[in-house]
């Protein structure tokens, strides 16, 4: 949909404007994983970059950003983080 320049919830009504929210939040984020922006190059790739959000805010106590694209759904990817703790 961003390839076509699809007007989304995230857009504001403005075509190809889709980092307003990420951008907005970027000061108050300890930590992004843009997933449309990540090639998903292994099956962890992308449960690796939203598990390092998610330990950095539990590290830092401060907020996190996840951009997890509607596609994504249809990814399959890897259970092997469920076994790892995100913070000691």
């Amino acid at each position: 949909m961003q390839q076509k320049g699809t007007l989304l919830h995230h857009t504001l009504n403005t075509p190809t404007s889709f980092t307003t929210f990420s951008k907005m939040s970027e000061p108050l984020s300890c930590s992004q994983a843009l997933l449309n922006q990540i090639e998903p190059v292994s099956d962890s790739t992308w449960t690796d970059a939203f598990d390092g959000v998610v330990r950095d805010v539990l590290e830092q106590c401060r907020p996190g950003y996840v951009e997890i694209p509607t596609d994504a759904v249809h990814r399959k990817v890897s259970s092997k983080g469920l076994e790892k703790k995100l913070v000691s």
